[in-house]
This record gives structure tokens, sequence and C-alpha cells, in this order.
């Protein structure tokens, strides 16, 4: 009966141990969560931004295109 007691009090020890590595991954995963949303909140305007650019400057060549073109049917 003893044997009995000691694996239950060793299985008890190791549940409490897996139940604070379980809450530890748990910790890290939220905080690679927040880490991930908060680089995700700070790319997008950036993301936005570059493509304004890149439309503009598609503006400006086609701009600049178009006036060689009615320069040469003058």
């Amino acid at each position: 009966m003893n044997s009995t007691m000691q694996i239950i009090v060793d299985q008890k020890e190791e549940i409490a141990e897996l139940r604070k590595h379980i809450a530890s991954v748990e910790n890290r995963q939220q905080a690679q969560q927040k880490y991930f949303d908060t680089k995700l909140k700070q790319l997008d305007p950036r993301l936005i931004e570059s493509i304004r650019n890149i439309q503009e400057t598609k503006k400006e060549i086609a701009a600049t295109q178009q006036k060689k073109w009615s320069r040469l049917w003058k």
C-alpha cells in the first residue's frame, strides 16, 4: 500500500510541474502574439505609404512619357 501512495504523490508532483510548464508556454505564446500584433500595426501604415509612393511614381512616369509622345507628334 505504501508504494501505491508514493506513486500517487509522484504523479501529483508531476502534474503540478506540467501545469507550471503549460502556464509558462501559454505566457510565452501570449507575449509572442502581442509582439506580432504590435509589429503588424506598425507595418500596415508603412505598407500603405509605400503603395501610395509607388502609385505616385507611376503617375509621374506616365505623365513624363505622355509629354514625350506629345512632343513627337507636334
